[in-house]
């Protein structure tokens, strides 16, 4: 029998205040553990009941910490979301670097448009030419005054040596080209290793330079001092138009001095010396008489400092 006053504790249940000379309310222990039989599953409360307000009560205190449950769901899936995410990017990656060096030209995109933009330069070199030609037909029609063929003939003197000139005399040719990789690679090569680079074929024009050549010429164009060979995997781009092997290398001067220069150049010799390993050919043969074309493309600087 409780303490008028006292607070009847019911089992598992919180505290209900018993007024002085007040029985305990009928079904109050039952109440008490309505908030078990509520996490359980327990049907709705009879309004008919006694005890229903406190049945109720206790139901509704159980609810909240379901809906905070719930609620915490939605951090752990946009977790899960981020993380997949993620690991896709990461496969993706691998799987585009998987093949070795991801070389500018793997999907053939800019060697297609260095294909067309060469065919876009060479018919606008045709063009140059034809108007070229027509600017030295009327220099020759008009008449010179005493300043004029001064001018003229300080052009003419420097022509040679800038490349506008042809040149003919005798030379030497040098040929360079691929070898075809064997199947299987051997350990440690790759398919580099079996075609010529920009490197090799600048070695052969540099050593030529070097040996006293008068003209050079690199696949039939003339190279003048603001050349330069760029290479695109197995291909050559010079002066704006794209060459496949085999490059053919030609330069005047004397035989005898252009062949010690060619002997004794550092990459030229690495060169041939792998040729013979890998199979690439190396030709170098003396010609009596070359012919190379003057060079017509432009001659001014697009960028330049004065010292």
């Amino acid at each position: 029998m409780p303490r008028a006053g006292a607070a009847e504790r019911t089992p598992g249940g919180p505290a209900i205040l018993v007024p002085d000379g007040a029985a305990p309310p009928v079904g109050a222990h039952r109440a008490a553990g309505s908030v078990t039989a509520r996490a359980r599953g327990a049907r709705a409360v009879d309004p008919e009941r006694a005890d229903a307000p406190a049945v109720a009560a206790q139901q509704a205190l159980a609810r909240p910490p379901a809906r905070r449950r719930r609620r915490r769901r939605w951090p752990d899936l946009l977790a899960a979301l981020v993380f997949a995410l993620a690991g896709a990017l990461f496969v993706s990656g691998w799987s585009a670097a998987r093949d070795g060096d991801l070389r500018i030209d793997a999907t053939g995109g800019l060697r297609e448009s260095i294909a067309d933009r060469s065919t876009q330069n060479a018919e606008q070199q045709a063009e140059n030419d034809a108007l070229d030609a027509r600017v030295q037909q009327l220099r020759g029609q008009s008449e010179a005054g005493p300043a004029l063929e001064a001018a003229q003939a300080g052009i003419a003197a420097l022509e040679p040596a800038v490349g506008l000139t042809e040149v003919r005399g005798p030379g030497v040719r040098v040929v360079l080209d691929d070898a075809d990789p064997p199947d299987p690679m051997p350990d440690g090569m790759t398919g580099d290793d079996y075609i010529v680079h920009q490197e090799d074929v600048q070695g052969v024009v540099n050593a030529l330079w070097r040996g006293g050549a008068s003209g050079v010429t690199v696949m039939g164009q003339r190279l003048i001092s603001t050349s330069a060979v760029r290479c695109v995997g197995n291909t050559v781009i010079l002066q704006g138009r794209v060459y496949s092997p085999p490059f053919v290398i030609e330069g005047v001067g004397d035989i005898p001095r252009l062949e010690a220069s060619l002997e004794v150049d550092p990459a030229v010799r690495f060169f041939r010396e792998w040729a013979d390993v890998v199979g690439m050919r190396y030709d170098q043969v003396p010609q009596r008489e070359l012919v190379l074309p003057a060079y017509t493309g432009p001659i001014s600087p697009q960028y330049a400092t004065v010292p």
